[in-house]
């Protein structure tokens, strides 16, 4: 019969039986704690009598856990992960930060836009840090409902409203096709015809992210069936930018983000003879807590930022608009004596 303990295991003992299966050896789990291995060894000991059973298989190439020790091992990944979070608020505090903000991004937003946010918006002299965590979509939903960030910057068709979440648009973004350096595609001038999509490779970006209109749904929308990604990539953005950039595969993006990629060389955005669904990137809040101000200032300088993006847009196919009638002007103009002469 397993023994009864009447008093609580230490946490730092779980945290330890957690670097032990993390580092998958005694003696290399002990070197990282600071501690001895026969140390280490006892605490591991203490565990089991604790519990009533095995916590550790060892074999000839260091210690597995068995189904015990990974409950308990995940345990104490979450207490240390809680004690380095006390300590950052503790040194935060000491350096004059009165609070932390948490926002949660996907990866392409991240990418794309936040760094222009951060430099125009963050005031490194506030009274406020701000921890940014990348996620996709399902894990940015769970974390606000769980209260482990502050404020979520998804796609608005992510989820549907909830009673517990406010949702305020912030930015509406269209989508494109990009083709990687090396596809026949970017050698077309003017219009591309949709039909010739069907027979790239394709590179899958935020698989799984459920961002409204997967890449999948938006082919389907232009009659474009059975397209399967050679690549998949779920929260990196990085790595098939880079493999784009020489190669011949195809991917679909937000245009600011594919503009972006575009302006540092390798790729095309593809001219398409169709428009392409629009994405729209919301701001989300619980709705069921009272927010600290400095919440409420990140969640306001958010709501700027997007206004001047939307605002720029909006100048610059103005003035586009402008430049092509202008254009029509002095052609009018140039033609105009050519028909009269005509005429005579």
């Amino acid at each position: 019969m397993p023994n009864q303990h009447t008093t609580a295991i230490d946490p730092k003992l779980l945290y330890q039986l957690s670097e032990v299966i993390e580092q998958g050896s005694l003696s290399r789990a002990a070197a990282a704690l600071g501690q001895t291995q026969p140390t280490l060894s006892r605490n591991i000991k203490l565990i089991e009598e604790h519990a009533g059973g095995p916590v550790l298989r060892r074999g000839r190439y260091g210690v597995t856990p068995t189904n015990l020790g990974e409950q308990l091992a995940e345990h104490g990944r979450a207490i240390h992960d809680s004690m380095q979070l006390a300590s950052d608020t503790i040194k935060l505090w000491q350096s004059g930060v009165s609070t932390q903000v948490r926002l949660g991004v996907g990866g392409m937003v991240a990418a794309s836009m936040l760094p222009e946010y951060l430099s125009k918006h963050f005031d490194l002299r506030g009274r406020y840090s701000l921890h940014i965590m990348t996620h996709n979509a399902r894990t940015l939903m769970q974390m606000l409902r769980d209260k482990k960030i502050d404020i979520a910057l998804m796609p608005a068709r992510a989820y549907p409203a909830q009673e517990t979440l406010s949702l305020e648009h912030l930015y509406t973004d269209n989508k494109c096709v990009v083709a990687g350096a090396k596809s026949p595609l970017c050698n077309i001038e003017g219009k591309v015809d949709v039909a010739l999509l069907a027979d790239q490779p394709w590179i899958c970006i935020n698989h799984l992210a459920r961002i409204g209109h997967s890449a999948d749904d938006t082919l389907s929308k232009l009659q474009i069936e059975n397209v399967v990604p050679k690549l998949c990539f779920t929260g990196d953005v990085t790595t098939p930018w880079r493999l784009l950039r020489d190669s011949s595969m195809l991917s679909l993006l937000p245009c600011q983000l594919a503009q972006l990629i575009a302006s540092t060389g390798g790729i095309k955005v593809l001219d398409l003879n169709v428009e392409l669904p629009k994405r729209s990137i919301a701001m989300w809040m619980l709705n069921t807590v009272e927010h600290e101000t400095s919440v409420l200032e990140v969640a306001n300088c958010l709501k700027t930022y997007f206004r001047e993006i939307e605002n720029e847009q909006v100048a610059a196919m103005q003035l586009a608009e402008q430049s092509t009638e202008q254009i029509g002007k002095q052609t009018i103009t140039q033609q105009g004596p050519l028909v009269a002469e005509y005429d005579l």
